[in-house]
């Protein structure tokens, strides 16, 4: 099964939520998106100027999902008044381990965090941070209602139009579909397999790991980075082999390899010979 890094670029001089009525409409209009796509939402983040979807179906499915949630969310935007005078631009990369689909979950679930929130990721709204490894559902909780109690009238109130889901689907006090209906929380569990081992994810800062694909940087393989790390080494001090280097220099090289090709702390010492840990904390 492939999966994959679902994003819109920030925005630099629109946003596009700007209420809790906003980001409601996005919340909901993410399983109005996935509908017929045959797509399964992993993990998912909205920031007020940019999205991210950890997705589970071939590209071109993903490709689907995206294109309705744009469409849609512009004409929202639209009815709303608002003009967005910036493209919404989406991008996708492939995630092709398990151990990067779990950075790349943790990535997007630290989203706010790493904006400068001054809370904990699990308690962003916006996002699925919080349906992971809970001692139970949020079911009964005060405000909440099934889907099959309301009304054909009611649903579309609430909903914002017409709507077609499971009968045993809840919304809250807000109208919002509570996140847990429409994302697949036992695979995102089974993923990590512990709580320890999510949480040990969530706290790490490897942003720079995804920061890569998501601006368009190719990961390239360890020997191709080699032949690569050889041409700055000629460019930069005269020689091709990265044993003649000292440890400025060869630290010199990593920033520089870091920033083309979004290589991370660990292939960068591999390639370049230099502790990884040592790597890690001067970068």
């Amino acid at each position: 099964m492939e999966y994959y890094h679902a994003y819109t670029k920030g925005l630099k001089r629109n946003l596009l939520f700007s209420s809790d009525e906003d980001f409601i409409y996005g919340m909901n209009l993410i399983p109005k998106s996935l509908k017929g796509t045959g797509v399964v939402l992993l993990a998912f983040c909205l920031m007020d100027n940019h999205l991210h979807f950890i997705l589970k179906a071939p590209r071109d499915r993903c490709n689907s999902f995206m294109i309705n949630y744009r469409k849609s969310l512009g004409t929202f935007l639209s009815r709303s008044g608002r003009r967005i005078s910036e493209e919404i631009e989406t991008g996708i990369s492939r995630i092709g381990t398990s151990d990067y689909l779990m950075t790349s979950i943790a990535y997007v679930l630290r989203n706010p965090m790493v904006a400068g929130t001054n809370y904990i990721p699990q308690d962003y709204r916006w996002s699925s941070a919080s349906i992971y490894f809970r001692q139970q559902a949020r079911i009964g909780a005060v405000g909440q209602r099934a889907l099959g109690m309301l009304s054909y009238k009611d649903k579309r109130v609430v909903l914002k139009g017409r709507c077609d889901f499971p009968d045993d689907w809840l919304v809250d006090e807000d109208g919002m579909i509570l996140p847990e209906c429409y994302t697949a929380v036992a695979e995102v569990e089974d993923l990590f397999s512990s709580v320890r081992r999510y949480l040990y994810h969530i706290s790490a800062n490897r942003e720079a790991e995804v920061n890569g694909a998501v601006s368009g940087k190719v990961r390239l393989s360890d020997s191709d980075l080699k032949k690569e790390a050889v041409k700055m080494c000629l460019n930069m001090f005269g020689t091709a082999s990265v044993n003649m280097l000292d440890h400025g220099q060869r630290l010199l090289v990593c920033k520089s390899l870091r920033k083309e090709f979004g290589a991370v702390a660990n292939q960068l010492a591999r390639v370049m010979d230099i502790d990884a840990e040592y790597l890690k904390m001067l970068m």
